[in-house]
């Protein structure tokens, strides 16, 4: 089974294919959440913005910036898909993560734009965590916290 994820950090996004849980294909792509908050500081009455707010889709004023998200990866998905075979497994699903899968819709738009499933990925699923944590805490560790969640679930 192959499994790709667009982790969308602050000025990086990173598309990565698994296959049997090895890494079979990287592409580090320049963009990253910024962009966003910029756009957002430009865009709103007093230069703040909450990325909860923004409103993807058809005729959104954020659609250039998910058209460059969504060229960058239908090129890559299409560079994988023709360099394995159909035996070997295509990619049908993307799972958004990073502090991108924040953006309200933002999925929705991806998957519009590349004609995949486009689903946000839940770290914390299968993590115990403790009782004392806030909301907001969750919520860090599942948007902005994933590398290191990853590599903390490495040690054993």
């Amino acid at each position: 089974e192959v499994s790709a994820y667009l982790n969308i950090g602050g000025s990086r996004s990173h598309f990565s294919v698994f296959k049997k849980n090895i890494l079979v294909f990287y592409r580090s792509m320049s963009f990253g959440c910024s962009a966003f908050y910029e756009a957002m500081a430009l865009n709103s009455p007093d230069g703040n913005g909450n990325p909860e707010d923004i409103n993807f889709g058809q005729g959104s004023i954020y659609d250039y910036l998910t058209r460059d998200i969504i060229d960058e990866v239908t090129r890559s998905v299409e560079y994988y898909n023709l360099q394995s075979s159909m035996s070997e497994g295509q990619i049908e699903k993307i799972w958004l993560c990073g502090s991108g899968s924040r953006f309200s819709g933002l999925d929705e738009s991806l998957a519009a734009g590349s004609g995949l499933e486009v689903e946000i990925a839940d770290p914390l699923r299968e993590l115990i965590l403790p009782a004392n944590l806030s909301q907001e805490q969750e919520l860090d560790l599942k948007y902005d916290y994933l590398i290191a969640l990853g590599l903390a679930a490495r040690l054993k």
